[in-house]
């Protein structure tokens, strides 16, 4: 039988599209890139970064043991933690937004050198900067990176923490 997580699965929709939103609004303003462009960058890293945070969840929730395993899959499918596996949940809180965030850096760093060898293709060796320019703009684009993955992170938290607030006052 295939169980369905429904509220996981809409929640993860709202989830990204708040981190698209936001992380396109940081590279378009801190990096001057096209609108068009911020939010394909921003949808395509997060979607990877889903990806690749869902495809570790189901490979190292196999690993743990059974207490910490139920205590996970009551989390994730039905909303629901006991006390004692907060500390584990912080845990995999921070690993998850580190990971994510690596993955975003990389992710960039891939589809920067995809478009650069296409401009190159198409208009030649030339018209690219020196090495110190380069170094420049990637200690920009980390930067903004970071704050836009961490800030679209605080939001998402804080959106996570209003559904369960909402539902243990609504629980009697």
């Amino acid at each position: 039988m295939v169980i369905l997580p429904l509220r996981t699965i809409a929640l993860q929709m709202l989830c990204l599209w708040v981190a698209i939103a936001i992380e396109s609004y940081f590279l378009h303003t801190q990096l001057q890139l096209h609108p068009r462009f911020s939010i394909f960058y921003a949808a395509t890293l997060n979607l990877l970064a889903n990806l690749i945070g869902w495809f570790l969840f189901f490979n190292l929730e196999l690993l743990l043991p059974n207490s910490i395993r139920q205590n996970l899959i009551d989390l994730v499918l039905f909303g629901q933690w006991e006390r004692s596996s907060l500390s584990w949940i912080l845990l995999a809180i921070i690993g998850a937004f580190l990971i994510g965030w690596f993955v975003k850096r990389q992710g960039l760093a891939l589809l920067r050198n995809i478009r650069k060898m296409w401009i190159q293709r198409k208009y030649g060796e030339g018209g690219f900067s020196i090495a110190a320019r380069e170094a420049f703009i990637e200690k920009a684009i980390s930067r903004t990176v970071f704050n836009a993955h961490l800030m679209s992170n605080s939001v998402i938290l804080l959106v996570v923490l209003m559904k369960f607030i909402r539902f243990s006052l609504n629980t009697p």
